[in-house]
């Protein structure tokens, strides 16, 4: 009878001491910060789309920043978000022109990595330790796949 009494207060309490008011706040925060990031990622995925190569010798500052995800911590929901928007970005870009482009650039910037502490508070972000250069040609496999995919259903 005692454990009954017990667990039925410790309903009671617990739903009348929940903080479910302070999290819908939280929710419209992160809505609007998704919505901030949609229209910031689709920003860069339809300029570098739209990015012609042909004749220059140069390819976009983007594929350079390799420091891309913690630069624009703002979009993040949380301190926990694993997003990477370096992968998010070019997940959007089907300019396959500038994407080749990229990979046959030979800089060693496009190989650069985030040098990641052993120990880490956080943790890391699961595309964080990948260069652009392996995010560029793990997107160019992706295209060739769908390419493929798309030509053997016809």
């Amino acid at each position: 009878m005692k454990k009954i009494i017990f667990i039925l207060l410790t309903a009671i309490f617990s739903v009348g001491y929940s903080q479910q008011d302070s999290v819908k706040p939280l929710k419209d925060h992160s809505l609007k910060i998704l919505e901030k990031r949609e229209a910031f990622i689709n920003k860069y995925s339809d300029s570098l789309n739209k990015y012609n190569i042909d004749g220059k010798n140069e390819i976009p500052v983007f594929f350079f920043e390799y420091n891309f995800d913690r630069e624009h911590g703002e979009y993040l929901i949380s301190i926990n978000d694993e997003t990477s928007f370096r992968k998010l970005i070019i997940d959007k870009i089907d300019n396959v022109q500038l994407l080749r482009a990229v990979l046959l650039y030979k800089d060693k910037r496009l190989k650069k990595t985030i040098k990641i502490p052993k120990k880490t508070i956080y943790g890391i972000k699961p595309f964080q330790r990948y260069s652009t250069y392996e995010l560029v040609r793990y997107r160019v496999e992706e295209l060739i796949n769908q390419y493929h995919s798309n030509s053997n259903s016809n």
